[in-house]
């Protein structure tokens, strides 16, 4: 749950210490410390948020702050540029505010040219009453590379001509062509309900 500045939990200084420090070792065994590379944030979360109207309304806030830390704690030239892609949380009754996060998902990545929004997370069915089944959760990091990938190669493009219009940032849709991703409209709710059993219903 996001709720405080990130600087002030331990939680994310615990985070922020276990990525540095796998930042130098020697992954292919060659005697020779490897440096890892962030390509890009993956981030799945919100449901916590949403329990609570208060908390709900500052996701937006909120995520925007975490994400400006990470990418600067990130490091490197391009740190501040590194790809952002959210994965909606569902509309699943369980979340009492849900609509007020997802909303907020969905105007944070509006306004972020280097964030994308995966939504076909609608569609997953349920292994109890908060988790994705295993074909979700298989189908999520599916969508998630896909985004990634697409952002990746529109940040390339960037660097040979102007500067990305403001409030372009991407939305995959699980139900769109695997690759495709296009510029995401806060008010589009997205498909409703999920398939198989929906929690709370």
């Amino acid at each position: 749950m996001i709720r405080r500045p990130p600087r002030s939990t331990p939680l994310y200084s615990s985070a922020a210490s276990d990525v540095y420090k796998r930042q130098d070792r020697d992954l292919d065994n060659d005697g020779d410390p490897d440096t890892l590379v962030p390509s890009g944030i993956f981030w799945m979360q919100g449901e916590s948020d949403a329990e609570s109207e208060e908390v709900a309304r500052r996701y937006k806030s909120n995520l925007s702050g975490l994400m400006n830390l990470i990418r600067k704690d990130l490091g490197g030239p391009d740190g501040t540029k590194t790809p952002v892609v959210i994965g909606r949380i569902t509309n699943w009754k369980v979340w009492k505010f849900g609509s007020i996060v997802r909303e907020a998902q969905a105007s944070f990545v509006k306004e972020d040219p280097r964030a994308a929004l995966v939504t076909s997370t609608d569609s997953y069915g349920n292994s109890d009453p908060w988790h994705y089944d295993t074909a979700g959760y298989l189908d999520l990091g599916d969508k998630f590379a896909q985004a990634l990938l697409q952002l990746k190669s529109i940040i390339q493009n960037e660097r040979s001509r102007p500067a990305h219009p403001g409030g372009q940032g991407l939305a995959a849709e699980g139900n769109q062509s695997p690759l495709q991703c296009f510029g995401v409209d806060a008010t589009h709710p997205g498909p409703q309900g999920s398939r198989g059993k929906a929690p709370g219903s």
